[in-house]
């Protein structure tokens, strides 16, 4: 299990105990809100690190296949493309059935969360993944009692970099300095911008990315039965 980097970050990183009380709560397991895509845009958040507005702007023709493995296409505010592959945990969690089960209720746009008004019909779509993330802070943490200065949605992602990065060592540091340029390609914080994900998966194809997969571990409690 990865552990918060130093006390600076630590107030802005979801703790095991956090992780926990996000999953396990009844408002979540009982679905009081009635919204499974909470669900999975936390799962994905987590395990992807992977920011709001890009989980928001997935399609379903984002969710893909290269070289056998399940990837999601991203697309950032800048507009920088990158198509990462997805951590075995998501796809075991049943992450294609919720897909194919949003395919058969979706929109014209075809969007995988946004463009469903599912917070407020009376809410421009374009705005949705505000009022989800203002949802989240102000008041889906303060429900389930985790709430602290600094915590918030884009946690999730915070909380990804640091298991990502938990394995460094001063061993090798040109080894090391690869790998975390790597993250940072996985995550999408770099210089380096891709006008296309075809043109990504070119310089950065789904298997590369497997030691940074492999030191994801977060045991959430939950299972296909709970959240699909």
């Amino acid at each position: 299990m990865y552990k918060a980097l130093d006390n600076k970050d630590r107030n802005s990183i979801f703790t095991s105990s956090d992780l926990d009380v996000i999953f396990t709560n009844q408002n979540y397991r009982n679905k009081i809100y009635d919204k499974r895509y909470v669900s999975w845009l936390s799962v994905l958040a987590l395990y992807t690190g992977a920011t709001l507005q890009e989980l928001y702007s997935l399609r379903f023709n984002d969710v893909v296949v290269v070289d056998n493995v399940l990837c999601i296409k991203l697309t950032n505010k800048n507009k920088s493309c990158r198509v990462i592959p997805l951590h075995r945990f998501v796809v075991e969690l049943g992450f294609l059935y919720y897909v194919k089960n949003m395919m058969s209720m979706c929109d014209t746009n075809n969007f995988l969360f946004g463009r469903f008004n599912l917070l407020n019909d009376n809410v421009d779509s374009k705005d949705e993944y505000k009022i989800f993330n203002r949802w989240f802070n102000e008041k889906f943490l303060l429900i389930i009692g985790i709430k602290r200065q600094y915590l918030c949605f884009s946690s999730f992602r915070k909380t990804f970099m640091c298991a990502a990065l938990s394995s460094f060592s001063e061993i090798n540091r040109i080894q090391n300095k690869e790998y975390r340029d790597l993250v940072n390609q996985y995550m999408g914080i770099t210089r380096i911008c891709f006008t296309s994900h075809a043109n990504f998966v070119e310089h950065y194809p789904p298997f590369v990315f497997k030691n940074i997969l492999s030191n994801i571990c977060f045991n959430l409690p939950l299972s296909i039965k709970n959240i699909i």
